[in-house]
């Protein structure tokens, strides 16, 4: 088996309504996160791609326990010594006891604790889809039992080509929908 798991990148849309001013705060949202899931018993980084009113979020928070997640740091320009949180990027822990399923993922710091996103966790190896397999003959290698974490951008084909045996069965499969992405993939298998 192999998998793609897809999001679109967020587009933020702005409307102007004409009704009396009221004092609010911001509410965080989380739109999408690179990658979107990751294989049971590993240790990955995960960087938030889109959110908004974001500031100062410095936790990833999972509907499972046994998927945990650590700000990634780095050696703090102000301090020498220290160590500072790098925004928007978390170290994530996807237990050996956690089952194969999708989970909700939610982005959390000052202004409260975000919207769901779909967090998909499997037993399948990770790879990362590879620029430059957009023309045919690039194709990115994908092994069986692979799953490919990627970006859909508009109206653009991603390639990748994958070792098959007649007769054999392979199934391919594209989770974008699941995880909570608007893209509507269109599969084709050569």
């Amino acid at each position: 088996m192999f998998r793609i798991r897809y999001a679109l990148p967020a587009a933020l849309i702005v409307c102007a309504c004409v009704t009396s001013a009221r004092a609010q705060l911001p509410v965080t949202t989380l739109t999408s996160l690179q990658p979107t899931g990751g294989k049971i018993g590993t240790t990955f980084d995960v960087m938030i791609a889109a959110a908004l009113d974001a500031e100062g979020a410095d936790r990833l928070v999972f509907s499972h326990p046994g998927i945990k997640a650590a700000a990634k740091t780095e050696p703090s320009a102000l301090f020498a010594g220290k160590q500072a949180a790098v925004p928007g990027k978390f170290t994530v822990t996807v237990g050996p006891d956690v089952p194969p399923g999708v989970y909700d993922v939610r982005l959390a710091g000052p202004l409260g604790v975000s919207n769901p996103r779909g967090f998909a966790v499997d037993q399948w190896n990770e790879v990362a889809e590879t620029a430059g397999n957009r023309p045919r003959a690039k194709a990115q290698a994908v092994e069986i039992g692979t799953v490919v974490n990627g970006v859909f951008e508009a109206n653009a084909e991603d390639w990748f080509k994958f070792p098959a045996k007649k007769g054999a069965r392979v199934i391919v499969d594209v989770l974008a929908q699941r995880i909570d992405s608007k893209a509507d993939a269109t599969l084709v298998v050569y």
